[in-house]
């Protein structure tokens, strides 16, 4: 089993919960960061490493917009 932090903002979150939902996921909140993203652990096995790459790029494409 592989683990994956995720740095997940407000607009996301929602949509991040809906992912791993979907896709039988589990997350586990581990903190806030400084600029208040929440830290999410997901653990998952190689057969979902596409779902974690589409989690990745929802996350760095919300982090990318706040930045505008």
């Amino acid at each position: 089993m592989r683990t994956k932090v995720f740095s997940v903002t407000e607009s996301a979150i929602v949509e991040f919960a809906e992912l791993l939902e979907e896709h039988e996921l589990e997350g586990t909140i581990t903190g806030v960061t400084e600029d208040s993203e929440i830290q999410i652990s997901v653990n998952y096995e190689r057969e979902n490493r596409d779902v974690i790459l589409d989690l990745m790029e929802l996350v760095d494409g919300t982090n990318d917009e706040d930045e505008d």
